[in-house]
């Protein structure tokens, strides 16, 4: 019974693996975006400071769910271009790629990637 437990689990765990998807695109302010609609004049690149993310994937905006933005901002964090000097600001555009599954255009993060 444990076994059949143990097994019925594991294919839940791989059946819902299987259904992840791929984004690649400008990581953003969530919270300035959803301003910007309303003024169409700032620019929503993500920064050190950003709490809410979302990607911009050739122009269709998908919000991260609150895991993601953990792992966007930790990312951010640990960006490459970073790594020889954490002080050094970000500048520009970030490009990420995120994995998850989405839903009314939130995305149920599994992974984020940050370039």
């Amino acid at each position: 019974m444990k076994t059949t437990v143990c097994l019925l689990a594991a294919s839940t765990v791989f059946s819902v693996l299987a259904f992840a998807e791929n984004w690649s695109g400008k990581l953003i302010d969530a919270n300035c975006n959803d301003q910007k609609e309303q003024t169409k004049t700032m620019s929503c690149d993500a920064s050190a400071t950003t709490t809410a993310f979302a990607i911009d994937v050739a122009g269709k905006i998908y919000k991260l769910d609150a895991a993601g933005n953990t792992k966007a901002a930790a990312a951010l964090r640990n960006r490459a271009d970073r790594s020889t000097d954490p002080a050094k600001p970000m500048t520009g555009a970030v490009t990420a790629k995120v994995s998850g599954t989405e839903k009314d255009g939130v995305i149920t993060t599994e992974s984020v990637d940050v370039q």
